[in-house]
């Protein structure tokens, strides 16, 4: 008797960590033994048939839980990996936008360099309308231009000390330090009067 109300609190015990509801129907039988003072050999036998019963089913139970945590862990890992992608794939474009920034910002700095030296080179011109016998000073102090006379398409001009025909279109260039200077006759104009006058353009590029 004894070792047949242990062998049922055994049952009871691994069926506890099992299916609670295989526990109800364990403890029944193990309070019908314990309340029965003469055994019943048939319905003993039938008790522990029972139990074995209980015991198998939750055997087939527990192996499905183990294939159940095995799939959750196989989940679990390639939820992991998949995370740890997204890190790194995060980290690169974090570190590619850092360096775009890095880069633009350079570029656009350069671009600015550039733009000032480009300002520095430009061609400050102005225009200039003489008549014959007519002078202007395009550079005061280094260069005069007169005019000694003018045709239909071309005038004899003086450039300082030297002179020389320029014809609609020429484009005579002077250095000024480390300037270089252009001197252009863009037109050759016939007032109403029948005076002409010349239309010259003068600019300078670099510092």
């Amino acid at each position: 008797m004894t070792l047949i109300i242990a062998l049922i609190g055994a049952a009871y015990k691994f069926g506890t960590d099992i299916s609670s509801e295989r526990v109800e129907h364990l403890e029944q039988l193990v309070a019908e033994l314990k309340e029965s003072s003469n055994l019943n050999y048939p319905d003993t036998i039938k008790a522990l048939r029972d139990a074995s019963n209980a015991l198998a089913l939750n055997k087939g139970e527990q192996e499905k839980l183990k294939n159940l945590e095995k799939e959750n862990a196989a989940l679990k890992n390639e939820i992991a990996i998949v995370q740890n992608k997204l890190k790194k794939s995060e980290a690169k474009n974090k570190k590619f936008i850092v360096e775009f920034n890095r880069k633009e910002a350079k570029l656009v700095s350069q671009l600015n360099e550039l733009n000032e030296k480009i300002k520095e080179y430009e061609i400050s011109s102005e225009i200039v309308i003489l008549r014959t016998g007519q002078a202007a000073e395009l550079v005061k102090g280094k260069f005069s231009l007169g005019v000694g006379s003018i045709y239909n398409d071309y005038a004899w001009i003086y450039l300082n000390n030297d002179s020389s025909t320029m014809h609609v279109g020429n484009v005579k260039t002077v250095k000024h330090g480390n300037r270089e200077c252009q001197l252009r006759l863009i037109e050759i104009l016939k007032k109403n009067d029948g005076i002409r006058e010349v239309k010259f353009s003068f600019g300078c590029v670099g510092k």
